[in-house]
């Protein structure tokens, strides 16, 4: 937002501003009491995964956009991740969906799937049973280092990755998706009608 800091009351009464002296409290010139003041961060890297962007990084989010915006333009550099890299004709066509644009990215990478077992809007649903498991494992150190070891640390790619969640539930995913949510196309027709 390229405000230095941000204003918020929801940090006062908690410990948090014992123990991030980073955080100031001062008098609301409003006069509405005690106000915490939070500082800008500027991470040396942020990963933002998207729907779909071009080879220059102009990126287009469908669905909820959380601060992935804010979060790329305050970071020193941005590699994004997409489901499909499209040409930047196709991203031009709707250019309001463009949410980061290409000047606040440094790298671009095409990796379906790359956020399962959550949803990625217009791609694949939720992997509900998949996260229960996670879940499950979390409940002692012991289950979460025995979920890694199994889930990413004897994987050597992401590709090995899908392969073991399966190719078949990841396929069923889309389509429980595609059944909910469908990234819009404009085709040349519907252009030509818009007109």
């Amino acid at each position: 937002m390229g405000l230095p800091f941000l204003p918020t009351k929801s940090l006062l009464g908690s410990d948090i501003i014992k123990y991030n002296p980073d955080i100031k409290v001062i008098d609301d010139p409003y006069g509405t009491g005690p106000i915490a003041l939070v500082p800008a961060c500027t991470p040396d890297v942020t990963f933002v995964h998207v729907q779909r962007a071009d080879m220059r990084g102009n990126c287009q989010i469908f669905g909820m956009l959380g601060n992935d915006e804010y979060a790329a333009r305050c970071s020193k550099n941005v590699v994004i991740t997409c489901e499909e890299i499209i040409p930047t004709s196709e991203i031009r066509k709707i250019p309001n969906m463009t949410v980061i644009p290409e000047y606040a990215v440094s790298a671009v990478v095409e990796l379906p799937f790359s956020c399962h077992p959550l949803s990625v809007a217009g791609y694949y649903w939720m992997d509900n049973p998949f996260r229960q498991e996670f879940i499950k494992a979390s409940k002692s150190r012991e289950g979460v280092i025995k979920w890694l070891d199994e889930w990413v640390y004897k994987l050597d790619d992401h590709e090995q990755y899908l392969d073991k969640v399966g190719r078949d539930r990841l396929a069923k995913l889309q389509e429980m998706e595609q059944d909910n949510y469908m990234i819009p196309e404009i085709t040349a027709r519907t252009r030509e009608e818009i007109i």
